[in-house]
């Protein structure tokens, strides 16, 4: 939950979609600065639907969450492909499977904007949730071990 204040009076309380926890962290600090900025850009799709402009705003949020999530998978899988960790493998297939998932919605957003949205936003909390506290924890020692900051 983010406070901020508007004047010395009053205080208006801003509730996230998603907030960054510790428990999501894998103890690299640029691994972990990408992984906030996946919270960042689905906080700002809940925005747009709290606010009802996810037609306009979808397009947009959905080309910056495609990029960031390539930028960001090729980040790890050069990673864990430089340090021989054994997940190599495993992670390269989540990361697939999320693509392919994330190109499916692509699609289907040309349609219908107000339904993707939804999707995208409990889709992508569910996945990344799950995908940090279980997935990416598996290679943090692998990371750490070999300096990975």
């Amino acid at each position: 939950m983010l406070q901020i204040e508007v004047s010395s009076i009053s205080v208006y309380t801003v509730i996230m979609f998603i907030e960054w926890v510790e428990e999501y962290g894998v103890g690299v600090e640029s691994i972990d600065r990408q992984h906030k900025k996946f919270i960042l850009i689905l906080n700002k799709l809940s925005d747009a639907l709290d606010e009802g402009t996810e037609d306009t705003a979808l397009g947009e949020i959905l080309d910056e969450l495609v990029v960031y999530t390539d930028y960001h998978f090729a980040t790890e899988e050069k990673i864990l492909r430089q340090t021989h960790c054994e997940f190599y493998d495993e992670q390269v297939a989540e990361h697939r499977k999320l693509r392919k998932h994330l190109t499916e919605l692509v699609m289907k957003s040309h349609k219908n904007r107000s339904e993707v949205s939804l999707e995208l936003l409990h889709f992508m909390k569910d996945w990344l949730t799950k995908h940090l506290l279980q997935q990416d924890q598996k290679y943090s020692s692998c990371f750490i071990e070999h300096g990975i900051k």
